[in-house]
């Protein structure tokens, strides 16, 4: 969700003057991100918990973020806000995909019979 938040968040900081003048409201009303102490928490409990691959997925995210969040001007061109953006979707899928599949969450279970046997 933190990814997500701060995917959200890239978006608003890149775009352009009006238009983030025209999201603020909506930004403001639906900005997900943790604040500073819980998602310090949230990273050492990550540092702990996850596995080499969420953890390493994790902080190129974030290392592709850091830079916008410093000097968002510098990524607000069409050009260089498309390529932060871009390649922080991919990353953000391959972080999701990983997760999901150390979970066990992208297998579909299998259909099974109601208790009843299906007389209803």
């Amino acid at each position: 969700m933190q990814a997500r938040a701060e995917q959200a968040y890239l978006v608003f900081v890149t775009s352009s003057d009006i238009a983030r003048e025209q999201m603020r409201k909506i930004f403001a009303e639906t900005d997900t991100r943790l604040p500073p102490l819980e998602a310090a928490r949230l990273g050492a409990n990550g540092s702990l918990f996850a596995s080499p691959q969420v953890r390493g997925l994790h902080k190129l995210l974030f290392a592709e973020s850091w830079p916008v969040e410093v000097d968002p001007g510098r990524f607000r061109s069409d050009e260089a806000r498309l390529e932060v953006l871009g390649r922080t979707a991919g990353i953000l899928g391959d972080l999701e995909a990983t997760i999901r599949r150390e979970l066990r969450a992208d297998q579909i279970p299998p259909r099974t019979a109601p208790p009843d046997g299906g007389t209803g």
